[in-house]
């Protein structure tokens, strides 16, 4: 962590969804996220850990504008706010979902650079190739389809987009998890590069607590829409206060 400077506060955030429990039922509330609060420090990495459904993704929407607030807020730092769809870019774990397979990696990559106004046309093809050897991909690839590239270099790609409009934020939602093992180190020592050499902060969103162990300077845990504890990785590790951090300690299998 560079510093102790609040880029992002979470004041109260809640949202939820209505469901039916059959035709003639009433509607259900489901609170994916409950009132949450926390700050988001300049130059760190946050990792949000709970298991499928405590509201992790729903929270990373909610800041990232996609979906709106039932009530609470959001609250930028200035840099972040006056340019804020530049400055807060997420990484999706599915890159099939991202990445439109009729596309070739040129002109997925020139997608960001147009709608943000990064540069001038003409300056489209050299700042595609400068991002893609940022992440380690060649150049040669611009011709490629979708469908022509391994899983681990459609997600150094999504990387790349997302550093397009050169983000104050990433948001990493599991952007590891759909990657086979040995392709898993090699995208988190890429992020961990990246995030020494451009100053980022990132808000990494996961399951597992291995990888969050590994790349987080705190850990945030979240239960049913709520975040139920927070602080600095190796205390929430090794001094959890939450019975249910403990029994999701248990679950990694001596961490």
């Amino acid at each position: 962590m560079n510093n102790n400077q609040v880029i992002m506060s979470a004041i109260n955030v809640s949202k939820s969804y209505y469901t039916k429990v059959s035709a003639l039922g009433k509607a259900v509330e489901i609170k994916a996220v409950n009132r949450v609060s926390f700050d988001l420090h300049e130059g760190e990495t946050l990792g949000l850990i709970g298991e499928s459904g405590s509201g992790k993704t729903t929270l990373s929407h909610l800041l990232l504008k996609l979906i709106p607030l039932d009530s609470g807020e959001f609250r930028f730092s200035e840099e972040v706010n006056l340019q804020f769809r530049k400055s807060v870019q997420i990484v999706f774990q599915y890159t099939y979902g991202a990445l439109d397979p009729l596309k070739t990696v040129r002109q997925l990559m020139i997608e960001p650079l147009k709608v943000h106004k990064i540069c001038n046309s003409s300056a489209y093809e050299q700042t595609s190739m400068t991002l893609l050897n940022r992440v380690g991909l060649s150049e040669k690839m611009l011709d490629r389809r979708i469908s022509e590239i391994s899983g681990g270099q459609k997600q150094r790609l999504g990387i790349a987009r997302a550093l397009a409009t050169n983000p104050k934020i990433v948001v990493l939602d599991e952007p590891v998890s759909a990657l086979d093992i040995s392709v898993q180190g090699q995208i988190i020592n890429l992020l961990q590069d990246l995030k020494k050499e451009l100053g980022l902060t990132y808000l990494f969103i996961t399951h597992d607590l291995k990888i969050a162990r590994h790349l987080s300077d705190r850990l945030a845990v979240m239960k049913d829409g709520a975040i139920i504890e927070i602080g600095k990785t190796e205390s929430i590790i090794n001094e959890p206060k939450a019975d249910y951090t403990r029994q999701l300690i248990k679950t990694i299998n001596r961490i």
